[in-house]
């Protein structure tokens, strides 16, 4: 990570977008990462990419349906965020 910040700043955009994409592509392969999402869902606010960050959200909230506590992380998350 030292390297990338000795690179132009399109460049560390590119890296930090391919690392968003890697985690949500290892989440369509095991969604039951909680700590993933709400990860990925952050990111994806911080990347301003709020469209994305709620249909994570919102494929997340459906992987923890039968799971209280974990949808109330996911849904203190998203009032964080400002994503409701």
């Amino acid at each position: 990570m030292a390297a990338a910040q000795n690179l132009p700043a399109d460049q560390q955009q590119g890296m930090v977008n391919t690392m968003v994409d890697g985690l949500a592509n290892r989440l369509k392969a095991n969604p039951h990462d909680l700590n993933g999402w709400i990860e990925l869902v952050r990111s994806r606010k911080v990347l301003n990419q709020p469209e994305k960050a709620k249909s994570d959200l919102t494929i997340a909230r459906a992987t923890f349906k039968d799971e209280p506590a974990s949808l109330a992380q996911l849904n203190a998350v998203a009032q964080n965020l400002g994503l409701n």
